[in-house]
């Protein structure tokens, strides 16, 4: 069957990353952002190529440019494309689904999608007692289209009862877990030091990994000088690291145009499906706070727009910024017992850029595709506290039915619907579930 010119295809990506031990690293995120689209392509077809983007989607970092996508597109070239700017809240599944469609549709002939953080950079150069230069970009530029999340991530009594920080909201929602599970507090720390050990083991052979020691499980799960507790049951390695320098750029287009710009055949990956829930809920204000039903109904809206069954994908890649993610992923998708649940080695090992991990794992997902590792990969997106899901799926070959991006909100709102939150309640009490927060 001759293949449909107007089939999405990931012809390009590319990973930046700096290690400087001793020393601030030469770039910035922008710059990594930029050297990161610059090995999308074949050198060959850099300069060519690469101009012809006519939209980039870029996600809010850390470091405030205005418009980064901008200061991308300006580097490569790319002077007339659209700019996106995804704010924090917003999943980097948006983009990814976003340039598969516009692509598919005509709108757009070459679409980028970007990311970036400079962390370590930032914190050698204050440990150095100096400040890292940023890129600067006018307060006055603005992006083409600004996207942003439609409800709040916290409630403001969450705050005032002391929950400080992601690692105590997922240390409760993986508390809740492991008694929905009917497991004990010891075999649960068992649990999380034998997955985080294996994602040692994978980030070890990750040449892109910012950490690549081995760790057992025991060491892992125990607290120590160097690995103490943050949120219990979580230890420091179990959490995403986001004080690294990580850049990450993906390129899409229509086959028709791959064609036309002569890129390889052999280099072409072809996303299948794109589905997310953007239904969002406070922790407090959950039934169940795992959600697990917003992951279902993705497993079930991927199975029936494009055939194909996540739970028998070849790479996975869960969202891992901590264990229970993975876990509630895992259990939601049906991914079998004792398949590999990362292809980078996680975001404690790997490196977990703060907005934009997503696409680093990726672009790993599409190395080991291309070193025929297996014909189909999936990478999940998680926003806020387990509060937004979504994936990808990508393939060797051309899917059997047409691309489409697969939005499960209106699905996941009905069957997870929020509870009234009382900010003072009065009587008795069910706990639903516990954490002891550490300092220092």
């Amino acid at each position: 069957m001759a293949l449909d010119p107007s089939t999405p295809v990931l012809v390009g990506f590319g990973t930046a990353e700096q290690r400087e031990a001793q020393q601030v690293g030469p770039l910035d995120a922008a710059g990594l952002m930029v050297q990161a689209a610059r090995t999308s392509l074949p050198p060959p077809l850099v300069d060519s190529v690469l101009p012809q983007v006519d939209w980039v989607g870029a996600t809010q970092g850390l470091t405030p440019y205005p418009d980064p996508g901008r200061l991308v597109a300006d580097a490569i070239g790319a002077t007339r494309a659209r700019t996106v700017l995804a704010k924090v809240g917003v999943m980097q599944q948006t983009l990814i689904s976003r340039a598969s469609s516009l692509v598919q549709s005509g709108r757009v002939t070459l679409a980028l999608v970007v990311g970036g953080e400079a962390r370590y950079r930032e914190v050698r150069a204050r440990a150095a007692g100096d400040e890292a230069q940023v890129t600067h970009q006018g307060s006055d530029v603005r992006p083409d289209e600004v996207l942003v999340p439609e409800a709040e991530l916290v409630l403001r009594c969450e705050v005032e009862a002391g929950m400080r920080g992601a690692a105590a909201y997922y240390a409760l929602i993986e508390s809740e877990r492991r008694y929905r599970a009917g497991q004990s507090v010891d075999d649960n720390r068992k649990e999380l030091g034998a997955l985080y050990a294996r994602f040692s083991e994978i980030a070890a052979a990750n040449p892109h990994a910012a950490r690549r020691e081995v760790y057992s499980a025991e060491y892992l799960s125990s607290p120590s000088p160097d690995n103490p507790f943050l949120a219990f049951p979580y230890t420091k390695r179990m959490v995403s690291n986001w004080t690294v320098d990580q850049g990450a750029a993906l390129l899409f287009c229509s086959a028709a145009t791959a064609e036309r710009w002569g890129i390889a055949r052999e280099r072409w990956l072809f996303p299948v499906v794109g589905v997310e829930s953007n239904h969002m809920v406070p922790v407090t204000a959950r039934k169940n706070l795992t959600q697990p039903e917003a992951m279902r109904a993705m497993s079930r809206a991927c199975v029936q727009a494009s055939g194909v069954d996540p739970s028998e994908i070849d790479l996975v890649d869960l969202y891992s910024c901590f264990p229970v993610a993975v876990k509630v992923a895992a259990d939601g998708l049906r991914i079998p017992a004792g398949h590999d649940l990362s292809v980078t080695g996680g975001m404690s090992f790997a490196g977990g850029p703060f907005n934009n991990y997503v696409l680093q794992a990726l672009c790993r997902a599409a190395e080991l595709l291309l070193e025929q590792r297996g014909s189909t990969a999936l990478v999940s997106c998680v926003s806020g506290l387990y509060t937004k899901q979504g994936f990808t799926i990508l393939a060797t070959g051309p899917p059997e039915r047409s691309f489409s991006g697969q939005d499960v909100t209106a699905e996941a709102s009905a069957l997870e619907p929020p509870l009234a939150v009382d900010d003072h309640p009065t009587g008795p009490g069910t706990i639903a579930a516990a954490t002891v927060l550490f300092d220092g």
